[in-house]
């Protein structure tokens, strides 16, 4: 979830790692996830071990849906994944690598067109 890589990004900040990510804030504790993302996106390695490693578990999560229901498409909605390629391309990596071979390399895993409304526009 987006709260538990702030708690782990302020933990990390916290411990001296010299990082990007809070730059230009006060208060460490006010670091968000759209902070990580930019800083992601200007190449801070900190910030981006963080997102890819995210990008794993998801994968990991999404390689058992594929293995199980072996579904033609995977559509993802959040913030860490429109805001950069890195979390997105860690999820597909993760996926091919450990997923069953047919399934995992016939699925599309793709971002939603709707934003994050889609749960909303999806209820009605």
């Amino acid at each position: 979830s987006n709260k538990s890589l702030v708690k782990k990004t302020i933990r990390l900040i916290k411990q001296g790692v010299e990082t990007q990510i809070a730059n230009g804030i006060e208060n460490v504790e006010e670091v968000t996830i759209s902070n990580i993302c930019d800083a992601a996106n200007n190449g801070d390695e900190v910030a981006l071990n963080i997102l890819k490693d995210a990008g794993r578990y998801i994968g990991i999560a999404i390689s058992n849906i594929v293995n199980v229901l072996n579904p033609m498409q995977i559509v993802m909605v959040g913030e860490i994944l429109s805001s950069n390629k890195y979390v997105v391309e860690s999820i597909k990596s993760t996926v091919k690598r450990i997923g069953f071979q047919l399934p995992a390399h016939n699925v599309r895993i793709i971002n939603s067109e709707l934003g994050d409304d889609v749960a909303l526009i999806g209820a009605v």
